[in-house]
């Protein structure tokens, strides 16, 4: 659906001269991409070889870089057309002509050094930042691709990289500043001084929905989900059955502080002289607390948050945005929760290996209850088990087809030869 030769035509028409020279080896690419693929209905062909202008610039396998070139190819042309389009001649500035500050782009050029960033080595990017930013200090700056040296990510940076080098480069020069790292790779994130990273994958776009509460400039988060306010604070309770949830909801400023509500007499003996940024409110207090906040943009869950509750807010603040944060952040675990998750599983296996050799060695007669004590019974013998996150459900024959059945002296079921 593209006319190459006229799109590639007007292209050279709007690139000033200083640059036609770079793109020529882009034009020799796409003219393969043609030649190969567009006039003809079938080809086999290495593409990491035939067109190495996409390739992805890092070290990898090809089954690596397949859809990733394929991808680039298919957006590239589109892209191309879109700019073909354009009436005037670019505007392409050199970045040696960039007005900066040569005192500053040296101490930015020193700190991607310090932390073996390439941004100041084998680019000139310091000398960008140091324009568009220069001695400001109070501002969110967000990196989309933190680096990984892990070789089996696309995009890596070999096993010699140092993820993260910029964010803490960053994080030196500008430390009144919220410094946001993202990247696809979940073993690199980390938290440091004003530095915080997030999982983000830029063929998904619902992963940038962390990023939402800084675009938006949120003032106050309204958590009304219990269990993200029980993430949020690595808190745990009692209130529910099969879960070590407290039932609680809480509002997060923009400077940090948290109000939080509860049922008060539930934490008598908590010692709150250490929690100075929190502020502990009786859940009737939620009206009181909401009309003393001066600010005027609020985050709600709409998956949570009562009608009653977004009514009141919005009676008195902007509500830019309906999705908690939260939600993702908690989704991304770190080095000590996945390794607990493979220990527990490891542990619930021997469990119920144990129950199901009983089971099957068994000679007299079993019943649904029965199933349900003894499976409780192997799980019990190990020193970590607290309780099930679920009654068992314990169903044979007809009883078995009822979503989250649970037996009952009424319908406990003998087991028959062939249940």
């Amino acid at each position: 659906s593209y006319n190459f030769k006229e799109m590639i035509k007007n292209i050279k028409q709007i690139i000033p001269d200083s640059v036609k020279a770079s793109i020529k080896k882009l034009y020799k690419s796409l003219k393969q991409v043609l030649k190969s693929t567009l006039e003809k209905k079938s080809t086999k062909h290495n593409i990491q070889t035939t067109f190495p202008t996409f390739q992805p610039a890092s070290s990898g396998n090809y089954k690596m870089y397949e859809n990733s070139i394929i991808n680039n190819i298919n957006s590239i042309l589109p892209i191309l057309s879109q700019i073909s389009k354009l009436k005037r001649t670019l505007d392409i500035i050199d970045v040696d002509d960039l007005n900066v500050e040569i005192e500053h782009v040296e101490y930015l050029g020193k700190l991607f050094k310090k932390y073996k960033s390439d941004k100041s080595t084998s680019h000139d990017y310091h000398k960008i930042y140091s324009h568009y930013i220069g001695k400001k200090d109070n501002f969110v700056l967000v990196e989309i691709g933190i680096g990984t040296n892990n070789e089996d990510v696309i995009s890596n940076m070999s096993n010699k990289g140092n993820p993260g080098a910029s964010l803490y480069a960053f994080s030196d020069a500008y430390p009144n500043s919220k410094i946001i790292g993202c990247d696809v790779d979940k073993r690199v994130l980390f938290d440091e001084k004003n530095i915080v990273t997030y999982f983000l994958d830029q063929n998904d776009f619902k992963t940038y929905e962390i990023l939402s509460i800084y675009k938006n400039n949120i003032d106050y988060l309204y958590i009304s989900a219990g269990e993200n306010v029980n993430w949020l604070l690595n808190i745990r309770g009692k209130d529910l059955p099969n879960s070590p949830l407290a039932n609680c909801k809480a509002i997060l400023t923009s400077k940090g502080k948290i109000y939080f509500f509860s049922n008060l007499n539930k934490i008598k003996n908590l010692k709150r002289t250490k929690l100075k940024n929190i502020i502990f409110c009786n859940d009737n207090k939620f009206f009181e607390i909401v009309y003393s906040l001066k600010k005027k943009n609020f985050c709600i869950d709409q998956n949570t948050c009562s009608v009653f509750e977004e009514q009141i807010i919005k009676s008195k603040f902007n509500i830019i945005l309906k999705s908690d944060p939260i939600y993702l952040a908690k989704s991304m675990k770190n080095k000590v929760e996945i390794k607990n998750t493979l220990k527990a599983h490891i542990e619930d296996g021997v469990a119920v290996t144990k129950f199901l050799h009983w089971f099957k060695t068994n000679k007299k007669e079993i019943t649904e209850k029965k199933i349900e004590k003894k499976i409780e019974k192997f799980r019990k013998r190990s020193n970590n088990y607290l309780y099930p996150s679920f009654d068992t459900i314990a169903g044979s024959g007809h009883n078995a087809a009822i979503i989250h059945y649970k037996s009952s002296k009424k319908t406990n079921r003998k087991l028959k030869k062939n249940d």
